[in-house]
């Protein structure tokens, strides 16, 4: 694997992958970032912690030439925050990543990307049929009353409740209730999913533009054109809010 890319477009990435990396145990791959070069001249850079994963696609890159490499995501950054906003060359030789830009030239160890722990996506029917911005506003709204670390995993996320007239987002931390309802104008299934708050907090963090949404019994996926967004979805039976809601309260 070797490329030339600027500085700037690789950087912007590898920020918003932090989050996704595991930064306990350095001696994991899960620390590691996933990046592959491919014939048709992009990158795709990969990050999971097995909770939640991010897949970032850059198109338009100077691919010398086509592989794949792993490096430790939080030391790439250390490094790349330190080079000048130009052109750097990145190329995997004997299982060491070289960056090299200019006079600096710094190495990181490569483990095999084989082990990298890959995601497959079976985008099946299962959609959901949401506004961006209203998926992000009320996700925002109701955020602070997401538990955290509560024992009753089911309450360190969100409940997206869908019947056929409404969709309804809603949290508790057992002292508030937070609950936004929009139409359901796309005549989505009736579900019920509860997201982490963790996962939440990326998804506002990464997503700005058109968004599609699938859903599966286990996971969540979000997909853009530059972003594939997984997480697990929480399992558990959430609290039945509404029978504490005054029957004559509107919300």
């Amino acid at each position: 694997m070797n490329i030339n890319i600027h500085k700037n477009r690789l950087e912007q990435s590898i920020i918003k992958l932090q989050s996704f990396i595991d930064k306990k145990d350095m001696s994991q791959i899960t620390s590691h970032i996933l990046l592959e070069a491919t014939k048709d001249r992009k990158i795709i850079l990969e990050a999971t912690d097995y909770e939640i994963y991010l897949k970032v696609v850059i198109e338009d890159i100077d691919v010398i030439e086509n592989g794949k490499a792993t490096f430790q995501g939080k030391k790439f950054l250390e490094i790349i925050k330190r080079l000048k906003n130009e052109n750097i060359n990145i190329k995997l030789s004997n299982s060491k990543v070289n960056i090299t830009q200019n006079r600096n030239n710094f190495k990181l160890s490569s483990f095999n990307p084989n082990e990298f722990p890959k995601k497959e996506f079976n985008y099946s029917n299962n959609q959901i049929h949401i506004d961006t911005q209203t998926l992000f506003n009320s996700l925002k709204k109701i955020s602070p009353s997401i538990a955290i670390n509560n024992p009753k995993y089911e309450l360190n996320g969100a409940l997206i409740d869908i019947s056929t007239d409404s969709i309804k987002f809603v949290s508790t931390d057992t002292r508030r209730l937070a609950i936004v309802t929009q139409t359901n104008s796309e005549n989505n299934d009736a579900i019920n999913i509860i997201i982490p708050k963790k996962a939440i907090l990326e998804i506002s963090k990464i997503f700005t533009g058109d968004i599609v949404i699938y859903y599966s019994e286990n996971d969540l996926i979000i997909k853009s054109e530059e972003y594939i967004f997984s997480t697990k979805l929480l399992n558990g039976d959430f609290p039945e809010y509404q029978r504490i809601i005054p029957t004559n309260t509107r919300y």
